[in-house]
This record gives C-alpha cells, sequence and structure tokens, in this order.
C-alpha cells in the first residue's frame, strides 16, 4: 500500500508538472499572440500616419491648409523635396552626359552639360533648344520653372 501511494503521488506530481508546462506553453503563446498583434497594429499605424501626412502636406502646397504649425513643419519637407529633386536632376544630366560624352565640336575636348564656351579653345557651345525656353522661379523653392506650367515641378505648390 505504501508503495502504491507513493507511485501515485510521483503520477500527481508528475501530472501537476505537466499542467504547469501547459498553463506556461499557453501563457507563453499568447504573449507571442499580443505581440505579433502589436507589431502588425504598429506597422499598419505608421502606414495610416504617412498616407495622412503625405495627404495634408499636398494641400499645403496646393494652399488649401494655412495653419502656422503645419507650415512651419512642412518647410522642412520642402528643403528636402529641393534636395531630392535637385539631386535627381543632376544624376539624370551625369547620366545623360555619360551617355552623350558631350564634347566641344571644334576641338574636341570634353564638355558639361553647364558649359557655354569650351575651356580648351573658347568657342560658344550649342545649348539644347528647351534650354532656351522661359522660366519662371518658384516662390517657395525656388526652382527654375518652365514656362507655361500651373504647379512648381520640384515642391509641387500652384503657380500663381
Amino acid at each position: 500500500m505504501d508503495l502504491q501511494r507513493k507511485i501515485g503521488g510521483g503520477i500527481t506530481k508528475i501530472q501537476q508538472s505537466i499542467e504547469q508546462g501547459k498553463q506556461k506553453l499557453q501563457i507563453a503563446q499568447e504573449i507571442n499572440k499580443c505581440k505579433n498583434v502589436i507589431e502588425e497594429t504598429v506597422e499598419k499605424r505608421a502606414d495610416v500616419l504617412i498616407k495622412l501626412g503625405e495627404a495634408i502636406y499636398k494641400k499645403i502646397r496646393l494652399g488649401e491648409i494655412e495653419d502656422p504649425d503645419l507650415l512651419s513643419l512642412s518647410e522642412v519637407l520642402i528643403q528636402l523635396d529641393k534636395t531630392l529633386y535637385q539631386t535627381k536632376n543632376k544624376l539624370e544630366k551625369l547620366m545623360e552626359h555619360g551617355a552623350e560624352g558631350k564634347v566641344c565640336v571644334h576641338c574636341r575636348q570634353p564638355l558639361s552639360l553647364e558649359d557655354r564656351f569650351c575651356g580648351a579653345c573658347g568657342q560658344p557651345v550649342k545649348q539644347k533648344e528647351e534650354e532656351r525656353e522661359q522660366y519662371v522661379v518658384c516662390p517657395r523653392c525656388e526652382q527654375p520653372i518652365l514656362q507655361p506650367a500651373e504647379f512648381c515641378i520640384c515642391c509641387g505648390i500652384k503657380l500663381a
């Protein structure tokens, strides 16, 4: 009898340990589920905030919102847009220059896209037709914009 009682007690302890292990596993699984829900929700929230910010920024650029606090915050974005625009244009010109290999027609020396005169022979450099067209300067980001544009190609504001 004593042996049966000891075995029964041992089995009971094992069953209790298994039950505690199951509970800990369930708790760990619930914790993981909660963490996953939090992570997914934070990502979705960030996406919505980005979309909201972009929508508000668009309305600011179009002059539909004139809140001073939002306007001051948008100035940082305008400067970033300006940097992005200028850098993209520079990259585009560099790639175009690399593909064309612009050289002086008189002495065959390499030229940059901005050169108006050849640095080697002093001859005038023929400019592309669109460079002679009329430009206006954006009042917000100060980028030259080919006329007749209604919106700035850099910051997107509506031009007067």
